[in-house]
């Protein structure tokens, strides 16, 4: 039986030689390829470094409680430095707009609406809006120690700190039912804004009674769905207690009822000053206490 051999392949001088010429055509071409890329971006560099399309003048407009240099130091540094190290970030074709947005939004929860536009070549606009304080929301119900208190907007969106007032300049808010607690309540609503907006105008309506409420408690020591306004007094903080969970309109209909009936709306004149509470969590049921 004849036996199998493997023999090298000899690759005739020719071949090897038309071989190496490809493989050094093909690096010229790349190194072309290369050397023009490299070109193009080096012209375009210097073209975007041109001084006449660098941004020079940051205007901010329709702030009234925002520090406009806060605002003009965040832009500036975002517009400082290059791309890749070589394309400017301060060229107003180029500029980072979109981080901007991100960052003066993340900084300044008081934004409520924000644009940014070049008016010139050279010229950075920031148009805005605040949003108008409307609430103090001041956490859990504590007697024992002064709050910290934020402001809210009407949907009970809480967008930056408060100072601390005396008396009821702002109809208060206390509450953490619809809130996560193990980060800053900024940029948090208190309970989701369309029962927000539904409690506020219960509020509304004890108003509308003759009372005047003072402060809006979610969440008591009674139950996680109880909830009381607290209303002026000379001499005391009467409470109206009800759920929160159940139809305000129901619930500003057996208030009424009941305050425009007797024997209530008779007490209520004799023993002025000394309500203790009215309770309405109670299906077509209302009770209270004076002192």
């Amino acid at each position: 039986m004849a036996e199998n051999t493997h023999r090298p392949v000899l690759v005739p001088e020719r071949v090897r030689k038309m071989q190496k010429e490809k493989r050094a055509r093909t690096l010229k071409v790349l190194s072309i390829y290369a050397g023009s890329i490299l070109v193009l971006l080096i012209g375009i560099s210097f073209l975007f470094h041109i001084q006449k399309f660098h941004i020079t003048e940051i205007v901010v407009s329709g702030n009234k409680v925002l520090e406009e240099e806060k605002i003009k130091e965040i832009v500036t540094r975002r517009i400082s430095g290059s791309y890749v190290f070589l394309f400017p970030k301060r060229n107003a074709l180029i500029y980072p707009k979109g981080s901007i947005e991100k960052e003066l939004r993340d900084t300044f929860g008081r934004i409520e609406t924000l644009s940014i536009e070049r008016t010139h070549t050279d010229t950075l606009v920031i148009h805005l809006t605040e949003r108008i304080p409307k609430y103090l929301w001041c956490g859990e119900k504590n007697e024992e120690t002064v709050p910290e208190c934020y402001f809210t907007d009407e949907y009970g969106y809480i967008f930056d700190h408060a100072p601390y007032f005396s008396g009821s300049v702002y109809f208060k808010l206390y509450g953490t039912q619809g809130m996560d607690m193990n980060i800053s309540p900024i940029r948090q609503h208190i309970i989701d804004p369309e029962l927000f907006t539904t409690l506020i105008s219960f509020k509304d309506g004890v108003s509308r009674l003759g009372f005047i409420p003072e402060a809006l408690v979610i969440g008591t020591e009674e139950g996680p769905y109880d909830a009381k306004i607290l209303l002026y007094g000379k001499n005391n903080t009467p409470e109206i207690k009800f759920r929160y969970t159940d139809d305000v309109s129901k619930l500003y209909i057996n208030l009424k009822s009941a305050v425009e009936s007797e024997p209530l709306v008779s007490e209520l004149k004799t023993k002025k000053g000394t309500l203790n509470y009215i309770d309405i969590r109670f299906e077509n049921k209302v009770f209270y206490t004076f002192k």
